[in-house]
């Protein structure tokens, strides 16, 4: 193999595997198995005035209550409810201290996706879900990423239907029912891509960094390992990549903003940046792109973009990992900046609420809070619960 083709895979294998560059520490919890979940003994979780010096924050939500909860690396789950933090470990319960994704259901329980499995958390205490063993070998990927895990929970959400999707680091998608088994249906069904190879049933590839539902209710994944974008309509899998006119077959986020267009952010290794997609002329017998894609050239300021959020005036704001974080309005990219001059990089997160609390951060700890309703905007607005 060329000199230059490993170095390409070795970067793709670091981007992949950053978050797991720490051992995991703290004491398992004791548990109990009830049904398919195994109940934690729950312990007081402990409540900081600041956050710890953590090395990376890798998620987060806003709940139903405004609270902000993200994940870290090494350091389990962290709440914030305006005042101060409260912190969720292996202690308290949580499968492992290095969470990668977060979701809120319906009914206010709180899933943590970690690099062990998935945690339910319903406000009182910790459970398991066990997620059924498949069969994830595949050529492709046992050669070019070894450290592929698939018990890791890379990305979810909860459906209009209120069924669960989950994505994996190396065993496709899950599509979840918890209620399935009262019916005497199936609890968990796979989607698995068999060693890379297109199906119309399944994914082309099997790490899943993001999971979105548009407005018709299609689950739109993304797949930063060369598999582009894959919708599901209920019944089959529709593939999009590079001759679809996306801007790169590796993709990293996914976003559906509140005029029901697609976003997707490139990982960035090539070309890639960001695209749009044009539902209104999809199937149309036309040389129309279906994607409008938005690069450096454009004034994208970083062709990496790992996460996507639309605030309540409209605009587009986009996380990197190796640029700026930068704001598109709709005709325009502009770095976020405050009035000293800083901007932002190694964002990871970016989530806000209709009041116009907007929360960030990511890489080195970082976690910032800035208020879009306050009168002067900028550094007045801004505040650093960073602890480096």
């Amino acid at each position: 193999m060329k000199q230059s083709t490993i170095l390409y895979y070795l970067f793709i294998l670091m981007c992949i595997t950053l978050s797991i560059s720490c051992e995991e520490q703290g004491v398992k919890a004791l548990s109990k198995q009830v049904g398919n979940e195994n109940t934690i003994l729950n312990n007081t979780p402990e409540i900081r005035e600041t956050i710890p010096n953590i090395k990376f924050i890798r998620c987060a939500i806003i709940d139903h209550d405004g609270d902000l909860w993200f994940g870290t690396n090494n350091n389990g789950v962290f709440s914030y409810d305006g005042k101060s933090f409260t912190n969720y470990t292996t202690q308290d319960g949580l499968i492992s201290n290095h969470v990668i994704s977060i979701l809120e259901d319906r009914n206010g329980n709180l899933y943590f996706g970690t690099r062990d499995g998935l945690s339910k958390y319903d406000r009182v205490e910790f459970s398991q879900i066990n997620i059924p063993w498949v069969d994830t070998s595949s050529t492709w990927l046992d050669e070019v990423y070894p450290v592929v895990n698939p018990n890791e929970v890379r990305s979810m959400i909860q459906g209009k239907d209120g069924i669960f999707w989950l994505g994996t680091n190396g065993a496709g998608a899950y599509r979840y029912d918890p209620d399935a088994v009262k019916d005497g249906g199936i609890e968990f069904t796979s989607f698995l891509s068999n060693e890379g190879r297109k199906q119309s049933d399944s994914l082309y590839h099997n790490i899943i960094s993001s999971i979105t539902e548009d407005e018709e209710g299609n689950i739109w994944f993304t797949s930063m390992t060369h598999g582009g974008l894959s919708r599901y309509d209920g019944t089959r899998m529709t593939h999009f990549e590079m001759e679809a006119g996306l801007s790169d077959d590796m993709v990293f986020s996914s976003f559906l903003d509140s005029s029901g267009d697609l976003w997707f952010g490139s990982l960035g290794n090539r070309n890639g940046g960001l695209d749009r997609f044009n539902t209104s002329i999809e199937g149309q017998n036309n040389d129309t792109k279906i994607f409008t894609n938005f690069n450096e050239a454009d004034g994208l300021c970083n062709t990496n973009v790992v996460c996507l959020y639309e605030d309540k005036r409209g605009y587009l704001w986009l996380g990197s990992q190796r640029g700026e974080m930068c704001i598109y309005d709709g005709e325009t990219f502009s770095p976020f900046t405050t009035r000293e001059g800083k901007t932002f990089h190694g964002i990871t997160f970016i989530k806000g609420d209709k009041k116009g609390n907007i929360y960030f951060g990511g890489m080195d700890g970082q976690l910032f809070h800035y208020d879009l309703s306050a009168e002067h905007e900028g550094f007045d607005a801004l505040t650093d619960y960073s602890n480096h």
